[in-house]
């Protein structure tokens, strides 16, 4: 709509952190909003989406409490150069670092690790498209979700466009064109089953 040429790189994360930074490239597809990232990225005012990480597993009851004694004995897969609030960074749990979301699950499904901490609706996308089996998500997040934005590399240059980028957005998320692709990607039917979730454990409480 915004009518820009763009070509897209798909690259390890910690790399295309500091390609944004440096300026070797002009914009990082889903980044927090940070206070030591304020210097390097403009940041739109509409976020692109929120965010939620969660746990996934195999063979294994996926509505018990979360705490750190399933970890116990258990290893766990976590994304190189991504930060987490909880788990990830427990230097007490086993870890073991991936570069992509196809080799975390294709590690569960093999037995090769018990548990994945990744966002919960790329993790449901990515089952879905690799049609693997017996994985399955915990129901209680990780953290609540958090906004994630389109971050810009901070120069002159680019100042317009990340407020121009930021209306266009916020205009297109009105859209059946928006809908459709929350739909494809099963964001749509992923929120309404984790509002059901949270529902029914407000009416329990």
């Amino acid at each position: 709509q915004l009518d820009i040429e763009v070509s897209f790189s798909i690259v390890p994360w910690k790399r295309a952190l500091l390609m944004v930074e440096k300026g070797s490239a002009d914009a990082l597809l889903d980044v927090f909003r940070t206070p030591d990232r304020l210097n390097s990225f403009w940041f739109p005012d509409e976020p692109m989406n929120q965010t939620e990480t969660a746990l996934f597993c195999t063979g294994c009851d996926n509505r018990v409490t979360l705490d750190k004694s399933i970890f116990i004995g258990k290893t766990l897969v976590i994304n190189r150069g991504y930060r987490y609030s909880r788990f990830g960074n427990d230097p007490d749990i086993q870890k073991i670092s991936v570069n992509s979301f196809e080799q975390g699950f294709r590690m569960l499904a093999s037995y090769r690790a018990d548990y994945y901490l990744v966002n919960r609706y790329v993790g449901l996308f990515t089952l879905s498209e690799l049609n693997l089996k017996g994985i399955r998500v915990f129901e209680e997040g990780i953290e609540d979700p958090s906004p994630v934005y389109l971050g810009f590399h901070r120069s002159d240059r680019l100042f317009p466009l990340h407020h121009k980028f930021s209306d266009s957005l916020r205009q297109f998320k009105q859209s059946d064109e928006y809908r459709k692709i929350l739909q494809r990607y099963g964001v749509e039917s992923a929120l309404q089953t984790q509002d059901k979730t949270r529902a029914n454990v407000s009416e329990q409480m």
